[in-house]
């Protein structure tokens, strides 16, 4: 994580001087600044190319993940339009850890005039894995195909991981009707009581609630100068058609912005105006006060929460009884719970 904030604040000094941008920068803080024996990527920047296929490949190996990440995790190229990045809010994913990439087209800018619905460009390819026990268990890919929005623009790929971590099959609706003994090929299968594969039609039902498809890379995910890619350096690299002027933020205490963020992505995804869910939790930047917080107004009209009293808060009897969210974790995600009540204790 150190390295890659280095590796970060080595990038937006080069391009500060030919940004087209302005704004004024949120300061990075000193502990980015920390100094150790690592190795330096070299300093010439790569274009990625990375083709979208009629059909969505049946190994990982044939998709551009193995192309464009395996050199970038080996510190031996550096793009100009392919990134690591890390949200600053994580969903709840039965424990697993998880790894994020983007690639944007050469030349192509992500649509960033309202700063709470991006829109991205055709050939955009997104790359999530998971891990479990620091073994690769699962990878999808999101495509978007055409210049259209919302989810029938982009394609959903899931894939597998074999036992011997050198590749992933594509998983299809049918993964789980296969038998035990075609499943035991796969890490996954190692897994099964902690974290279950996620089939296509599970992710795009995810998905649906943000404008664009993608939940995770978006004005307030990248508002934080202790993540790998932020928000300025997406500016500063040409990537916006408009850089905010500052980091967005969850109004209100520390707690606050944690539980609120919570809420972001892992009931907003589903409760937004796009959605599958009722009301709306997405939080705006226009948000200029806690209690201007677009879920706390919701709570307050739909009754979800009952200040200072977390046991007759509606919301959290849903966490609690495993009725949300919706899409079933393996396990109960009971940190996220202990945060829920702890906010509501002291609203």
């Amino acid at each position: 994580m150190i390295r890659g904030k280095i590796i970060a604040i080595a990038f937006l000094a080069g391009m500060l001087s030919c940004s087209n941008n302005d704004s004024p920068r949120v300061p990075l803080t000193n502990q980015n600044l920390e100094s150790t024996n690592r190795p330096v990527n070299p300093s010439k920047r790569l274009v990625a190319e990375c083709a979208l296929p009629r059909f969505s490949p049946t190994k990982l190996s044939q998709t551009c993940f193995f192309k464009l990440v395996l050199p970038l995790e080996k510190e031996t190229s550096i793009y100009s339009n392919f990134f690591k990045y890390e949200p600053q809010y994580q969903a709840y994913s039965d424990g697993a850890d998880k790894k994020r990439w983007i690639y944007f087209p050469p030349g192509q800018q992500m649509i960033t005039k309202d700063l709470d619905n991006w829109i991205f460009s055709k050939g955009t390819v997104i790359f999530k894995e998971f891990l479990v026990g620091g073994k690769k268990i699962e990878t999808r890919i999101l495509e978007k195909l055409s210049d259209d929005i919302g989810s029938n623009a982009w394609r959903f790929s899931n894939y597998v991981w074999t036992k011997e971590q050198d590749d992933a099959d594509l998983v299809t609706n049918e993964f789980y009707n296969q038998s035990t003994e075609t499943r035991a090929k796969y890490s996954a299968s190692e897994v099964e009581q902690l974290f279950k594969i996620s089939l296509p039609k599970t992710c795009i039902a995810c998905h649906s609630g943000a404008t664009d498809v993608v939940n995770g890379f978006n004005y307030l995910q990248l508002s934080s100068d202790k993540i790998e890619f932020n928000i300025f350096q997406a500016g500063d690299l040409g990537l916006l058609s408009h850089t905010p002027k500052e980091f967005d933020s969850i109004k209100g205490s520390d707690l606050d912005r944690k539980s609120i963020g919570y809420v972001q992505v892992n009931c907003a995804i589903c409760h937004s105006p796009t959605g599958p869910g009722d009301g709306d939790f997405r939080h705006s930047y226009l948000s200029t006060s806690l209690e201007d917080e677009v879920f706390l107004r919701t709570a307050r009209t739909a009754g979800l929460i009952d200040r200072g009293q977390p046991d007759t808060s509606y919301l959290l009897k849903m966490f609690e009884s495993g009725r949300m969210p919706r899409i079933k974790p393996v396990t109960q995600d009971k940190s996220g719970i202990a945060l829920i009540r702890e906010w509501i204790s002291n609203l």
